[in-house]
């Protein structure tokens, strides 16, 4: 309903005179009003109880570790952008910007994927294994070397039919990020596992390696290399943080490094008949 509000305004078919972040806020009252409509009208015996001192507080130890994990990550998302403008230009800002914006379409799948995975992993009627993640990433590997594929033509076609000609400097830049958002998408589908299994300090120190080596690499790169240098940092700050990420789950599992990107037949299988189930 928001897409399709949102096309209606693009072409002046609706025009209802809210400024656009107002718009937003209504929609998302109006989302979180339907889902609590729906939600009791199917628990109609639900009745609202209190929480424990003992719930209360590790709710908020939890969240209180989220909220900091996900501060950190925001930095580490956003530092590049803060250099690139402080060393070089608006300009090159704007580039890197939208270069980096295609770059992230990478994310996409296993962010839906990592969303869906975390009540099935916590539930404890489900049996959802190590096995179970490792042949989830293998498959997203495969779909996201598509998706990789998918994107390098996109972007080549929107810089030469719609975006301003220096705007295609950004092409090598994005090259340059693809390894680390590729890498950071088995990361992504891991951070979901250790939130579910409450293992949060994981995900902290993923988050932290990622922050120290993206800030370092932009300080030494940037200044010499510009946007360039910045995709350089994120790559190799978004493989430090899958890397370490990894190396943590293979001391939970018996599984080794080979087994999150090797070629599997039976993954193949398993897509055809949408299962994911053990060896």
């Amino acid at each position: 309903m928001c897409l399709v509000i949102i096309i209606f305004i693009y072409y002046k078919i609706l025009n209802i005179g809210l400024h656009p972040f107002t718009l937003l806020c209504i929609i998302s009252f109006i989302q979180a009003g339907g889902l609590l409509i729906l939600f009791h009208s199917g628990n109609k015996r639900l009745k609202i109880a209190g929480f424990s001192q003992t719930e209360l507080k590790s709710f908020f130890n939890f969240s209180f570790v989220v909220f900091i994990t996900n501060l950190i990550q925001f930095f580490a998302y956003r530092i590049d952008y803060w250099l690139i403008d402080y060393f070089k230009n608006t300009d090159q800002l704007g580039i890197y910007s939208q270069a980096n914006r295609f770059a992230q379409l990478l994310w996409i799948l296993p962010n839906i994927l990592a969303g869906l995975l975390i009540p099935i992993i916590a539930s404890p009627v489900n049996d959802f294994k190590e096995k179970n993640i490792i042949r989830l990433i293998r498959v997203i590997n495969y779909f996201n070397l598509l998706i990789i594929a998918g994107i390098i033509f996109v972007a080549l076609f929107f810089y030469h039919n719609f975006l301003p000609g220096r705007f295609s400097n950004g092409f090598f830049p994005l090259l340059l990020m693809m390894p680390g958002y590729y890498f950071f998408s088995v990361t992504v589908l891991l951070a979901a596992f250790f939130s579910s299994k409450r293992i949060l300090w994981v995900n902290f120190a993923g988050s932290a390696i990622c922050f120290l080596v993206i800030i370092t690499a932009d300080v030494l790169l940037i200044p010499r290399f510009g946007i360039e240098g910045a995709a350089i940092a994120d790559s190799v700050a978004y493989s430090a943080a899958t890397i370490f990420n990894i190396i943590m789950f293979m001391k939970l599992s018996d599984v080794s490094i080979a087994e999150f990107f090797r070629f599997n037949k039976d993954d193949w299988k398993s897509l055809i008949n949408l299962q994911l189930t053990n060896h």
